[in-house]
């Protein structure tokens, strides 16, 4: 295909100009356009005058394209493949959290955790069966690259529901509920039960914050439940949390009581503030609590299994 042609402009030229003879393009097409004549009607009639060539052609008028960077495109954040989890993600999630891996295998056999790759990056995922809401953190226990949080879920064009509790339709078949905010709490709920071997008597289930309503739709899966929500020991949020949900589980006809973490510390010093807190607590604190603690999954026997 040939390419324009760089001409002199003759109607310039008659004025004097265009000394370098370059103000004409001639297109393939046989449109032409003088980088002089701009919108000037009688200098491009004046050319055809003297180029009577070009006259069965209309001169060519330029377009001024603005490049402009592609909007972001509006769909839902693509998940990968979700895993049972390998002997390995068992053993460095065990380690991450300071829970037991067997009680992470109980979790993969119940269908609530899954673990994934995310570009290459290995992630642990609590999964409500019904895939209406999952969240995942790296097992590196490093925060997410170019969102700079540790969870991620799902965005709601996905079809996710954010108020749905995570765990709650696997849990038909319990007669009790460990309700707890957030992933760490929530692979924490089968280690402290399989201490007191009660792991087969309660369903973990979760919300992902202190501020999220359970859905009204969700509701009628904790009718007649025995429920323990651990609540978080950290200013107004986690009490807050309490009496948003007791409310709710109460209206929906379920039993409802809290585990206070209140006066207990980590073996380091630290207070412990949640479940997945209490997985490291200090000997001295132990001993001194030592039955309130042991006590923190005594309400699944007041429950019918219905396995």
């Amino acid at each position: 295909m040939s390419e324009k042609k760089i001409e002199p402009c003759p109607a310039c030229r008659e004025l004097g100009k265009d000394t370098d003879g370059d103000n004409l393009s001639v297109f393939p097409s046989g449109k032409f356009h003088c980088i002089a004549a701009g919108k000037d009607k009688a200098h491009n009639a004046r050319i055809i005058q003297l180029m009577p060539e070009l006259g069965s052609k209309e001169p060519s008028t330029p377009r001024r394209v603005i490049a402009r960077p592609k909007p972001a495109p509006n769909t839902p954040f693509a998940w990968p493949e979700l895993q049972r989890g390998t002997a390995s993600d068992f053993r460095q999630l065990a380690r991450l959290r300071d829970v037991n891996a067997d009680s992470l295998k109980m979790m993969s056999e119940r269908g609530i955790l899954r673990f994934a790759s995310f570009d290459g990056e290995r992630a642990w995922v609590a999964v409500d069966p019904s895939l209406k809401n999952t969240q995942a953190r790296l097992l590196s226990g490093e925060r997410w690259h170019g969102i700079d949080c540790t969870s991620r879920s799902p965005r709601s064009d996905s079809g996710a529901v954010h108020g749905w509790p995570i765990g709650i339709t696997a849990a038909a078949s319990f007669g009790a509920i460990a309700l707890v905010e957030g992933v760490p709490d929530f692979i924490s709920v089968l280690h402290h039960a399989g201490c007191n071997g009660v792991e087969s008597r309660v369903a973990p289930v979760m919300m992902p914050g202190a501020g999220v309503r359970i859905v009204d739709a969700a509701l009628p899966l904790f009718a007649g439940k025995r429920v323990r929500v651990f609540v978080h020991d950290d200013i107004g949020a986690g009490a807050g949390a309490f009496a948003l949900w007791c409310e709710q589980l109460l209206s929906a006809g379920a039993v409802v009581d809290g585990f206070s973490f209140d006066g207990l510390f980590q073996s380091d010093g630290r207070p412990v503030k949640d479940l997945n807190d209490l997985c490291r607590i200090g000997a001295d604190s132990w001993e001194e609590h030592r039955n309130a603690i042991e006590s923190c999954m005594d309400f699944t026997t007041e429950a019918v299994c219905r396995e």
